[in-house]
């Protein structure tokens, strides 16, 4: 269980606002006196004792398991041995240093895992100085891999008998091997195991694999070592294994890593409980040598050890040992304490005795406000502070300066990477009390500015809450609008329908609407790549798609065929779905004529139209516009409001809406048409996606999972028809649902463009919520963002969190319920996203529309891809559930929610909505019902193919006997085809050799025969057999002498086969086996091109007898004369003549050809997907 501890200490480290505790209860542990660890530092040599925790009494006590979680809370660590509470504490054991430590030949040999290394050749190097006269270095590759290690390991081999022995540390065998090895060379005498890799990872992204690759070499190889000495009863003096300081302290980013160390140290502690000589050396980094020194690490906390140091340290521990002075466990490390310990918010009681040199002000870390607000300046000279001293020595390795003067860049632009944002955010932490940052600071608060502001509202009463808003008492312009109706089609609706109902159904069912983007897109063969490292592809197949978008009823709107060709097809689509809305709400063409209608679109995929010059037409322009988004919906039903179409990415059609809210209550208008549209037709965008590693490689939003991986594209398109309430309450119009609010804001300048803001999210949701005139806990569903990223999601969650779990404190006098969320009225967190993908642009309406549905239904669906949850997501105290199956949506009070759309751009917006009373919805519905469901007679206006190109076809061209003579002199080998085939080969090529398929048998014989030159190779028993499966003889003897033939330099095969183009005949199993020949050809001509292959096939109606005459001027077919054209000095002829048929008579050479369409040909329609295939 060591590495647990281990693992442990390196969790603190990363999260010191977690409390990580670990009781040790195995009673047959090594005892207190046995153990502890030396620290060579910049200040002193210090050790860790287990020290006994008494209760008050001389003796030790024994107590029940509750009795000790409280004294965890003191020490975090706890040993419990025979009643004694053992808690460690690192402590001065310096003593008189050793005698000179010396090694006589006499001690054999030594065995240095990681040999030939750097460390290990420097201990190598270090122990031929000492005495040692025999040294076997392991390693996994059995030789110097690095150049610059060569003239170390010549000095090695000068002082000593050396010899580098290849084996696996982490494999049982090679470990068996290596050491019997050694041993010969001499008694092994002494084990140094210092193999070890890094593979470092914060704890959040830690992985099997990454535990499995550090792990192995230290632990497995430290058990096969002391296993094997056990069996070849070795008599050893040393037992070193090399250790690192990261098992005493724990490091950020290096859980394995300490895991692994932790168990090398307790494994020493074992050995030495049991009389064998062992030590574990907890080594800090090496200034010139070893994992720290190649990887570049930093100085900022642990210094570097210089060589010699390192080597005296190494004496005088193994020479304290030898005198019984120090333990089984030893650590050498240069710590600056003072860094150190200005990382943590207190002093840990592992390190009580060096409170002296724990920071006490701003100049040098650590606490700088305790309980009162402190000043703006303050702050920022302690995170300057901090900056400084994470960042001087990594700005030095990187520019040889280690001055920071400016701070006004962002965090990340500064230099602050993943592991050393750890360290920041933990001193930063620590400097502040009661302040708690998050895993993303550095998203939330990208500059150094914005985190002092955070800071300071972490000591400003919540009583300021609502004045972090902006504006004054708009009360009078909060009305709320009416919802009259809505229409959309989203992935999961055939064309056919346009009855909402389909949706909602889909969206209960679970399944997954996500499949292989339609060719009608474009085709993703000529685009898919599976390394995301190719240029100009994606790593894509898959999303979510709607079907009929090539359609269009044009006559409906007056919109004449030439014109509507020229349209892009969101305007079409967008133009349809916008009419479904009005007519859904009651509207005709008629009723809406000159009507001050507003028309707000969201769209962010335009221009799927590509057109050559000589296509563009006068309605190009317009058509393929973001202005005509709009434009043409209120030129085609007369609509006289504003009118403009919005591009704020994934935001569009919120901020759309917020816009149509505004503009109402600013009467600028009696009705609203809110939409948006978003297909995808464009592929640069796909690969845009693909290069920023934005897009789930499965093309599926895994939202809120630990799986998460990117979003996955999807189209659809959605509108809305808004009045204020008050106006449809006078018209006697009811509706769907009430549009409580909204809110618009920007990130401004956050960690990058792209990089989502927890901050700007926050301020959206409350200001968003004052709009709506509601509080915090009558909200009680929002619909998610929820694109399904690792950082975005923990980001949106944390300011739901902020937001929505629990309400502001009032001031006082102000009688208000309970603040905080009980776990009965959770917050639902759900996500259209994890079904149908996003949809960008009109991400927007696809949550409104869900979110319509749900507040009519009182029911939830459920989220998709949800199995484990992120572990950046923390829900410790956030009331809330993610549904994962159909749930009721009860309330007490009315039903009110929030939908949130965050554009990469940076703009945010969240809507709030209030279920509309029930006799009104009912009337709604009611009439919904009683209107007879919109029909459309639409024309196909595709303006691409996609099916040209497609349709393939072959065709058998006649070709005229070949003229050209064969040399008969040259030696063939014919192979196969029984004995026709071998008369009519003797009679044609005299010197040819005929042989029977038992010299293909196997891959020996078949080289034995290539061993000798021949003119040419004629492959002729597909003639005869009739085997058509790989299991059978033909082909596999086939593909063993190709095989062969690709080692060899240019030769010439001919192939011949019967009945592989002709479907005449009774002989099927001949005829399948030479469409098999075939087929591998022309694989053959792709993989091995030297080999000059020609391949024929003859009827199969006509027995061989027949068709293997030796005189051409009466047969149909003759050997001699296909010898000559396949190999033809001009290439283009030769081309020509290598696959040859004989077909009704005639000799035909195939030729590719496309085939036009057949007349009536219809696409498959789409109506459904299950997993990854449409249906």
């Amino acid at each position: 269980m060591a590495p647990l501890w281990g693992l442990a200490r390196a969790l603190r480290a990363e999260r010191p606002d977690l409390k990580v505790e670990v009781l040790d209860l195995a009673l047959s542990e090594v005892s207190a006196g046995a153990a502890c660890v030396v620290c060579v530092s910049t200040e002193s040599t210090i050790a860790i004792p287990r020290r006994p925790v008494t209760c008050g009494g001389r003796e030790p006590c024994k107590v029940e398991l509750p009795a000790l979680l409280p004294l965890l809370r003191q020490d975090p660590e706890l040993a419990v041995r025979e009643g004694r509470r053992l808690a460690p504490r690192l402590a001065d054991a310096t003593a008189a240093m050793p005698e000179t430590l010396s090694f006589s030949q006499s001690q054999g040999c030594h065995l240095l895992s990681g040999g030939t290394g750097a460390l290990g050749l420097v201990f190598g190097a270090w122990l031929a100085e000492k005495g040692a006269r025999h040294l076997a270095l392991m390693s996994r590759s059995g030789r110097v891999t690095d150049e610059s290690l060569l003239g170390l390991f010549e000095k090695v081999q000068k002082l000593a008998d050396v010899h580098v022995l290849k084996g696996d540390i982490a494999k049982k065998e090679d470990v068996k091997t290596v050491m019997q090895q050694a041993n010969k060379l001499g008694k092994l005498k002494g084990l140094w195991h210092a193999a070890g890799i890094l593979d470092d990872h914060l704890m959040a992204d830690l992985q099997q694999e990454h535990l499995q690759n550090v792990l192995l070499p230290k632990m497995d190889g430290t058990l096969h070592l002391h296993n094997h000495a056990k069996e070849m009863k070795l008599e050893l003096s040393h037992f070193v294994l090399f250790s690192s300081v990261a098992a005493m302290l724990g490091t950020a980013g290096q859980g394995n890593y300490c895991a692994a160390n932790a168990f090398l140290d307790a494994f020493a502690a074992y050995r030495r409980q049991h009389d064998l000589p062992a030590v574990s050396v907890q080594w800090g980094p090496w200034a010139e040598v070893g994992m720290a020194a190649r990887a570049g690490t930093s100085e900022s906390v642990v210094l570097r050890i210089a060589l010699q140091e390192g080597l005296q340290a190494m004496d005088n521990i193994l020479g304290a040992q030898a005198t019984s002075h120090l333990g089984a466990y030893v650590g050498v490390a240069r710590i600056k304490w003072r860094s150190f310990l200005a990382q943590m918010p207190r002093l840990p009681s592992f390190l009580e005795n060096f409170q002296q040199y724990a920071p006490k002000d701003a100049k040098k870390g650590g606490l700088v406000a305790k309980g009162a607000a402190p000043s703006r300046d303050l702050v920022r000279i302690g995170i300057e502070n901090v900056l400084k001293e994470v960042l001087g020595p990594l700005a030095a390795i990187r520019s040889g300066d280690d001055s920071l003067e400016d701070f006004s860049s962002p965090l990340m632009d500064m230099g602050l990477d993943s592991l050393a944002a750890v360290e920041f955010r933990n001193r930063v932490q620590a400097s502040f009390e009661g302040v708690r940052l998050s895993s993303t600071v550095m998203f939330d608060y990208p500059t150094v500015a914005d985190l002092t502001d955070f800071i300071l509202s972490q000591f400003a009463p919540d009583d300021d809450a609502d004045g972090a808003v902006l504006g004054g008492d708009l009360s009078a312009a909060r009305e709320p609008l009416s919802m009259l109706g809505l229409a959309g089609r989203y992935p999961g609706m055939s064309a056919q329908t346009l009855r909402f109902e389909e949706f909602w159904s889909f969206l209960l069912s679970g399944q997954d609407p996500i499949c292989e983007i339609p060719i009608e897109r474009f085709d993703v063969d000529e685009l898919f790549e599976e390394d995301r490292g190719v240029p100009g592809k994606v790593y894509v197949r898959e999303g979510g798609f709607i079907p009929g978008v090539e359609e269009f009823d044009a006559a409906f709107f007056g919109i004449a065929e030439p014109e509507a060709r020229s349209m892009d097809t969101h305007q079409r689509l967008q133009t349809e779905t916008a009419y479904e809305s009005f007519y859904n709400s009651g509207f005709t063409k008629e009723t809406l004529a000159n009507v001050e209608c507003g028309v707000f679109m969201g769209c962010c995929t335009l221009t799927g139209i590509t057109v050559d010059y000589e296509d563009i037409g006068p309605f190009t322009n317009i058509g393929s516009g973001l202005s005509g988004m709009s434009g043409r919906i209120s030129h085609a039903l007369g609509l006289r409001g504003p009118c403009f179409t919005i591009d704020t990415a994934c935001s569009s059609t919120l901020v759309a809406m917020d816009c149509a809210v505004q503009a109402s209550r600013l009467g600028r208008q009696e009705l609203a048409c809110v939409a948006g549209t978003n297909l995808q037709l464009r592929t640069d965008m796909w690969v845009g996606f693909c290069k920023m590693t934005g897009l789930a490689g499965d093309g599926r939003c895994k939202t809120f999972d630990q799986s998460a991986d990117g979003f996955g594209r999807s189209e659809g398109s959605g509108s809305v028809i808004l009045r204020l309430k008050a106006a449809a309450n006078a018209k006697g119009e009811s509706g769907l649902t009430l549009t409580r609010g909204s809110c618009v804001n920007q990130d401004g300048r956050s960690a990058t463009i792209t990089a989502p803001s927890g901050p700007a999210q926050q301020r959206a949701l409350q200001n968003s919520l004052r709009d709506s005139e509601l509080s915090a806990l009558e909200v009680s569903l929002v619909e998610c963002h929820g694109t399904g990223t690792a950082l975005g999601d923990p980001i949106e969650v944390g300011a739901q969190e902020k937001i929505y779990g629990k309400e502001p404190r009032r001031p006082r006098g102000v009688i208000m319920g309970r603040d905080d969320r009980a776990d009965q009225d959770q917050l639902i967190l759900a996500a259209a996203k994890s079904v149908i993908a996003h949809l960008e642009g009109a991400a927007g309406v696809a949550g409104i529309t869900k979110l319509v549905k749900m507040l009519e239904h009182k029911m939830v669906p459920p989220n998709l891809h949800l199995k484990k949850l992120n572990p950046n997501i923390d829900l410790s105290n956030f009331a809330c559930c993610i549904p994962d199956k159909v749930m009721d949506w009860a309330v007490t009070g009315s039903r009110c929610a929030g939908v949130s759309s965050f554009g990469f751009s940076g703009t945010n917006s969240h809507v709030n909505l209030q279920e509309a009373p029930t006799e009104e919805l009912q009337a709604t519905l009611q009439q919904l019902g009683e209107r007879p469901v919109m029909s459309w007679s639409r024309s196909d206006l595709s303006y691409k193919d996609w099916a040209k190109q497609l349709w393939w076809g072959i065709s058998w061209q006649p070709l005229p006997a070949s003229t050209a003579t064969v040399n008969e002199a040259g030696e063939w080998l014919v192979l196969g085809g029984g004995s026709l085939v071998k008369d009519a080969a003797e009679k044609v090529l005299p010197k040819a050799t005929v042989l029977g398929m038992e010299c293909l048998a196997s891959t020996e014989k078949v080289d034995e025969l290539l061993a000798k030159p021949y003119a040419g190779l004629i492959f002729a028993e597909a003639l005869k057999a009739e085997d058509p499966t790989l299991q059978g003889p033909t082909l596999a003897s086939l593909l063993r002498l190709v095989q062969g033939l690709a080692l060899k330099s240019s030769t010439k095969l001919l192939l011949l086969t019967s009945g592989a183009q002709s479907a005449v005949g009774g002989a099927v199993g001949r005829g399948l086996l030479g469409a098999g020949v075939w087929g591998f050809a022309r694989s053959v001509r792709l993989e091995v091109p030297h080999v000059q292959l020609k391949i024929v096939d003859l009827p199969a109606d006509q027995s061989l007898a027949e068709l293997l005459p030796t005189d051409s001027s009466f047969a149909p077919f003759c050997l001699l004369q296909e010898l000559c054209p396949a190999w033809a000095s001009d290439e283009d002829v030769a081309a020509q003549q290598a696959e040859i048929a004989y077909i009704n008579g005639e000799r035909c050479a195939p030729r590719l050809r496309t085939t036009p369409v057949p007349a009536g040909s219809k696409r498959l329609e789409i109506l459904g997907c299950s997993g990854s295939r449409c249906i």
